[in-house]
């Protein structure tokens, strides 16, 4: 007798079905050499895509086919479903074959195991402004698994509303003078952390990251290697005076606001 039940299910594709964590998110893994980090997505969301079409990393951007994100854990936990068919494949195709009168073939060993997993936990929850998925990371700046938006333009917009809502509550403010002195302190390094992460972030997904609280030191790299020159969307006054800013914040930041020789 031959083993149909095995060649039935050879036949045709084995449909495995994955779980969302407890909000409805996705694992996902990028498989590039150097980056294979993980991050999560909503599907509901999401419009109907075919296998062949594509998703990208929201930490490298490395484009690739859908099903080339699965995550470890995934793929172990579709093995352990297929050998469990396997397994009552073979073993019914066994159980049929008698050799002669007397002697049935049986098998009576226990099946593999299901490799269950769970989806992690990560930081930062996002909803692309672009096409509206909603992914989760770690860290803040990421491209959009769906439509490859980065995000780092919708963080420094937040940033500095905020920024500018708390130099709003810093005026209307009747503390003393030393407390709305100190509250402006934190404003400036607030305003220079902001622009420092979004230079940070631009550059590095240009393959070059560059700090951005040296200003001089940033304009030449930035000018010799991206040919754009910080300097060129400022008069000469306002170039000076925001100099002057990040070098306050720096005394502020590291040396207590006080100049050193």
């Amino acid at each position: 007798m031959s083993p149909d039940n095995l060649r039935k299910l050879g036949e045709k594709p084995i449909p495995i079905s994955f779980e969302p964590d407890e909000e409805g998110y996705y694992g996902r893994e990028c498989h590039q050499m150097g980056c294979q980090r993980y991050f999560k997505m909503k599907l509901q969301n999401r419009e109907e895509k075919s296998e062949g079409e594509t998703l990208y990393c929201p930490y490298c951007g490395y484009k690739d086919k859908l099903n080339n994100f699965f995550t470890g854990d995934q793929i172990e936990y579709a093995k352990s479903i297929v050998s469990q068919l396997a397994y009552k494949a073979i073993t019914d195709d066994l159980n049929k074959i008698n050799i002669g009168r007397l002697i049935k073939l049986k098998v009576s060993n226990s099946p593999p195991p299901t490799n269950y997993y769970q989806e992690q936990q990560l930081e930062t929850y996002v909803k692309c402004s672009t096409c509206s998925i909603n992914y989760s990371i770690f860290g803040r700046f990421s491209f959009c698994p769906n439509c490859s938006y980065h995000n780092s333009y919708d963080i420094l917009l937040l940033n500095l509303k905020l920024i500018t809502e708390m130099i709003t509550i810093i005026e209307l403010s009747k503390s003393r003078p030393e407390l709305l002195f100190k509250s402006y302190e934190t404003v400036l390094e607030d305003v220079v952390a902001t622009f420092d992460g979004f230079g940070r972030e631009l550059t590095r997904i240009k393959g070059k990251e560059t700090g951005f609280q040296a200003l001089e030191a940033a304009r030449t790299i930035v000018l010799n290697i991206f040919k754009i020159d910080l300097y060129n969307s400022l008069s000469s006054d306002e170039w000076c005076f925001v100099k002057e800013m990040f070098q306050k914040r720096h005394l502020i930041a590291h040396k207590m606001g006080i100049i050193d020789d």
